[in-house]
């Protein structure tokens, strides 16, 4: 896994949006994330492991507590995050469950987590999955591993190793288990332990249940209740026997009893008729007169549309008569405004004008050109201010550089004269050594002469370094340049100024205005005038318009109200002749019978109902007496005593029935639970067997006193151990070589868990702890770097393209520094993108590509520095 580009909005120290462009780092693979303590450093890794599996990067850290304090309500924290992954490239955005203000009104909202992934080929983004369960399982599909796993390989954490290093014994298993994780083993071994107690307890169980069963059935044992069961089945064959004559009988009185209720119902149905057919035949006024009613108002529905006409024609004619008289108010009120106007303009213009616009257009043109005049004018006295300004700026300028030129050369002639005595030292010290080894008749290795009269003292030798002296002696001939060339660069500006005011100088003279404060007053004229012009410019045309439009619109309103009368009168005419044409004497007999559609449709539905439920009632008299003609009333008691009696012979012999059959399957039950039982006992005393024994070996009954769990350690740190020396050996050149300590040191506690240090150059093993700080830090960032192979290994091969190591540089020496910085070359020499998380000020004058964390009073910001 490759990062391409992070963006983070309202998250952890970053209040507003930052973005993190991983792709800026070109070809350089080995990078420094620089910042102050508390500035935002391992958010950085926390907004990683967040976009890809919604889990902040250490354990102190949880989701919904990434939001950032510094955000606004309204912000909604979320993470950006693309990728790459072997020849893909994809791109996951997430956000945590948060508070944000709501869209209207105050207060807030609670909106839920949510989470995409994208698929990018090209210009194409297809999105592969959503929803924060189903992006991060995909996340895992895709990378290899989970969070954890990735957090291991990804971040270093370089103070666990070097507790490790150093721990008591008593300590060492459970760091072990904090940093390889190693719970679920123990988990397995209680697991099994619980097993084995948990099969005796079921066996005890089964034989309860056995002696139970037995005892709620009355039987001593299984064959006494077999013997039960035979003698149940025997009587269930004759009762069955019995209950199906019983049913016989039953249905046959059933038959004799639905018959006679059946014709009893014909006797009734025949009453029911007779009221029916009455009760409508009393209806027949009513309903004539409501058909009266219905063919009065189908008349009045054919007057309707010439009603609706005239009614219409009136509402048109009173609109146009108040459209027109607001009309002629409006234009009254225009040739009114249009009277004071005039007036105005009179009092500006001159006498006798005989098209005002374009007068006004001339005074207004010449007043524009005027303060044009009069701006340029001002511009040159405001100019020249500027330009005197920065003369005298420029001035107190080349004063300071010139002061600092002069302090910079007397640097750089300190300097050369500190070379030269460090030269003329080391001169001296190369003759004491060359002294040393002069013996008489043995040639110089100078001058080749066998005699050595006057030798060098051996008082001068001394170590030498001119180094620092050097880069001295540079940075004072480089500081020297720079000054020199501000210098110059100063004095060229200042000459340059000083032509320019001359020049404006001489243009202010020629200006016709003494001072600016006399210009300044006729531009506040010449303004006060061109804003009176274009005042009466904009009424006169906007009064012209008005004036055209309200006389077109008057004439328009008096034309529609003329036609308006004339089609109210036609309208009038054609109503009256078609009240005449359908029997209405006026108007108000008309109204009195109309009627609305739905009261009409009602009416006529009501009438052909009643004429329909009419014909109905009197065929259901007829069919009722003929169906009752020659027979008589049947007596229903008898029928109901004999079908009751039946029944009850019946209902008794399904009862017994049923409570027999229940005491067989209750037999049956305990048959079949008694068998299952038995088998359960046989299965649980062979599983018992291999589940005590495993148990015992796991909890560490064996000879080495070792547990399931610690088995796992030793294997997982053999593994790191192997990977560690790797590098170990190459960083210490050779000496050093990690390993276990496989021995029983008590038999009452687990053992093998033991680290000590092979050292070459004694070629005896020693702990750890007598180490330097320098050496224990390497041999931890030796396990760190371990554990990433091995983490890596366990997932199935899969490579990650990079490694971050967070902090564990602040207390090393220069030499150790050098030494770590050189190991982690190497890895991002083999491709790897490799990032050091510090704060240590020595590692950002070493490492020149770096991401600075820069805190501020609203939140931190991140950028490269390449």
């Amino acid at each position: 896994m490759k990062p391409l580009k992070l963006i983070m909005n309202a998250f952890g120290a970053y209040a507003e949006e930052q973005i993190v462009d991983f792709s800026l780092l070109g070809d350089k693979t080995f990078f420094l994330i620089h910042g102050p303590t508390g500035a935002g450093k391992t958010t950085i890794l926390d907004a990683i492991s967040f976009a890809l599996y919604g889990t902040a990067s250490g354990d102190l850290r949880e989701s919904k507590n990434l939001r950032s304090d510094y955000a606004p309500p309204s912000a909604k924290t979320q993470v950006d995050f693309t990728f790459r992954s072997g020849s893909k490239k994809y791109e996951v955005v997430r956000s945590p469950e948060q508070e944000v203000a709501k869209l209207r009104g105050e207060g807030t909202r609670k909106i839920p987590a949510a989470a995409a992934l994208y698929e990018i080929s090209g210009d194409e983004r297809n999105i592969i999955a959503s929803g924060i369960n189903d992006v991060t399982k995909q996340v895992e599909t895709i990378l290899g591993f989970k969070a954890e796993q990735f957090c291991q390989i990804v971040l270093l954490p370089q103070g666990e190793f070097r507790r490790f290093l150093i721990a008591e014994s008593k300590d060492r298993k459970s760091i072990l288990e904090t940093l390889f994780k190693t719970g679920i083993y123990r988990q397995i071994e209680a697991l099994l332990a619980d097993k084995s107690k948990q099969i005796e307890r079921e066996y005890d169980d089964l034989k309860r249940e056995r002696d139970y069963l037995l005892e709620t059935a009355a039987c001593e044992n299984k064959e006494a209740l077999l013997a039960k069961k035979e003698n149940y089945l025997s009587e269930q064959k004759i009762l069955e026997t019995d209950l199906i004559s019983a049913q016989k009988t039953l249905e046959q009185a059933k038959a004799a009893h639905q018959a006679a209720q059946t014709l009893a119902a014909a006797f009734a149905e025949v009453e029911t008729a007779a009221k029916a057919h009455a009760i409508l035949a009393g209806q027949a006024e009513e309903i004539k007169n409501k058909r009266t009613v219905l063919e009065n108002a189908e008349r009045a529905s054919l007057v309707e549309p010439y009603h609706f006409a005239c009614q219409k024609a009136y509402q048109k004619k009173t609109e146009a008569t108040e459209q027109n008289t607001k009309k002629q108010a409006l234009l009254n009120e225009a040739q009114e405004k249009t009277g004071l106007l005039q007036e105005r303009l009179n009092a500006v213009l001159p006498a006798n004008v005989s098209n005002i616009a374009d007068t006004l257009q001339e005074l207004l043109t010449g007043t524009i050109t005027d303060i044009q005049k009069a701006k340029n004018a001002n511009a040159v006295y405001d100019k020249f201010a500027k330009t005197e300004d920065a003369v005298k700026k420029s001035e107190k300028k080349l004063l300071v550089c010139e002061q600092d030129l002069k302090l910079a050369q007397a640097k750089e002639t300190a300097a050369k004269e500190e070379l030269k005595k460090l030269q003329d030292l080391q001169i001296k010290s190369l003759a004491s050594h060359l002294a040393i080894n002069l013996h008489e008749g043995m040639p110089c290795p100078v001058c080749g002469s066998t005699t050595h009269p006057l030798p060098a003292a051996s008082d001068a030798l001394a170590e030498v370094n001119m180094e620092d002296s050097e880069k001295n002696l540079y940075a004072a001939q480089q500081a020297v340049i720079a000054v020199s060339g501000t210098y110059k660069a100063v004095e060229a500006q200042l000459k340059e100024q000083r032509e320019q005011l001359a020049a404006l100088q001489e243009e202010c003279s020629s200006c016709s205005f003494s001072t600016k404060e006399e210009l300044l007053k006729f531009l506040q004229t010449l303004e006060n005038k061109q804003h009176t012009l274009q005042t009466l410019q904009k009424e006169h045309n906007e009064l012209q318009l008005l004036l055209t439009r309200t006389a077109a619109d008057a004439v328009s309103a008096a034309t529609y109200l003329a036609e308006a009368e004339t089609a109210f009168q036609e309208s009038r005419e054609e109503y009256k002749n078609r009240l005449g044409d359908n029997g209405f004497a006026d108007q108000p007999s008309f109204l009195a019978a109309r009627r609305p559609a739905s009261e009409q449709s009602s009416l006529k539905q009501e009438v052909s109902s009643y004429e329909q439920r009419l014909v109905a009632a009197k065929d259901r008299l007829t069919r009722a007496q003929s169906a009752i003609e020659g027979k008589e009333l049947p007596k229903l008691s008898d029928f109901v005593a004999v079908e009751n009696k039946a029944a009850e012979v019946q209902q008794e012999l399904s009862n017994r029935l049923a409570v027999l059959a229940k005491d067989i399957k209750q037999v049956t039950d305990l048959l079949a639970k008694l068998e299952k039982l038995e088998e359960r006992s046989k299965t649980l005393e062979e599983v018992y067997k291999n589940t005590s024994s495993l148990a015992q070996c796991a909890q560490g009954n064996n000879t080495r006193r070792l547990t399931f769990s610690g088995f796992v350690l030793q294997s997982i740190l053999d593994d790191v151990l192997q990977a560690a020396n790797m590098r170990l050996t190459h960083m210490s050149r050779g000496r050093y070589n990690l390993s276990r300590l496989d021995e029983v040191t008590d038999a009452r506690r687990e053992s093998g868990l033991s680290i000590e240090v092979m050292d070459s150059f004694t070629g005896i093993s020693r702990p750890v702890k007598t180490l330097s700080g320098g050496e224990i830090f390497l041999a931890s960032l030796s396990l760190a770097l371990g554990l990433s192979d091995v983490v890596q290994a366990y997932a199935g091969g899969i490579r990650l393209d990079t490694i971050l190591v967070d902090e564990g540089f602040g207390s090393l020496d220069p030499e150790s520094l050098d030494m770590a910085i050189r190991t982690l070359t190497d890895l991002q020499k083999g491709g790897r993108l490799v990032g050091i998380i510090s704060h240590v000020a020595e590692l950002k004058e070493r490492i020149s590509t770096r991401l600075e964390i820069t805190p501020g009073p609203r939140g931190s910001s991140a950028s490269f520095r390449i």
